[in-house]
């Protein structure tokens, strides 16, 4: 109304009153074309999240389950890595790596009825590096 004010000798105010209502027709059926859509697209959209979350929920649960660290694990490695002929030790998910100085300490490693010997190596430094884990 404030433009037919304004030009209120030049433009009459049926022809005014009659373009604004086409306009307000026009955006009204753009509001109720997307909200149309919108009301198609949400059960798509919400199965899509429930999707998700489930698949999520699991991924989550199933990575926890294979996280787990037993304490009965934990102190079988403390048992059997704190000795003097044992230089180095990396452990990480009930496998990982020892450095020993000689032959002699694999042997008493490998008699040990709980943790496995997967392969060996000799470093540079003379001193033997062994894949370990535990026995399941």
């Amino acid at each position: 109304m404030k433009i037919y004010t304004k030009n209120k000798d030049f433009i009459p105010e049926r022809f005014f009153n009659k373009a604004e209502m086409n306009t307000i027709r026009k955006e009204n059926k753009v509001i109720i074309l997307f909200l149309i859509i919108n009301l198609i697209a949400f059960p798509f959209v919400v199965q899509n999240i429930s999707e998700t979350k489930e698949s999520s929920k699991l991924n989550r649960n199933s990575n926890l389950e294979e996280g787990k660290i037993k304490f009965e694990d934990i102190s079988i490695w403390v048992k059997n890595l704190m000795k003097d002929n044992i230089e180095e030790a990396h452990i990480t998910n009930n496998g990982g790596d020892i450095i020993v100085n000689n032959l002699s300490d694999i042997d008493e490693l490998s008699s040990n009825g709980f943790i496995e010997i997967h392969d060996m190596n000799l470093n540079d430094n003379e001193k033997y590096k062994l894949g370990v884990s535990l026995y399941e």
